[in-house]
């Protein structure tokens, strides 16, 4: 059960989609949400863009490492760590 949750085979495609589209509706909406509470915050809507263009970018960057982590942390613990495929891909 908890191998289809994380399948990145061709067969669980519409699932990927799915996920990618909740992730970019979720950066669109901390976006402006961020640049709100900087403009409120600054009265300068270029300032509160500069702030939120680095934000986001540390942010995003964050998200990658941790999520990074917590596969390995949950995911490799559960099903055992990934095999290594031809070419560097890896396999579950």
């Amino acid at each position: 059960p908890l191998r289809g949750v994380y399948d990145t085979t061709a067969s669980n495609r519409k699932g990927s989609v799915t996920h990618l589209r909740k992730v970019l509706i979720w950066r669109a909406i901390s976006v402006i949400i961020t640049l709100a509470i900087t403009w409120a915050w600054t009265g300068d809507m270029r300032a509160a863009s500069g702030l939120t263009i680095l934000l986001q970018v540390a942010l995003l960057g964050a998200h990658w490492v941790f999520e990074d982590w917590w596969l390995k942390v949950t995911v490799d613990k559960l099903l055992g760590p990934a095999k290594k495929r031809p070419g560097g891909r890896e396999e579950a």
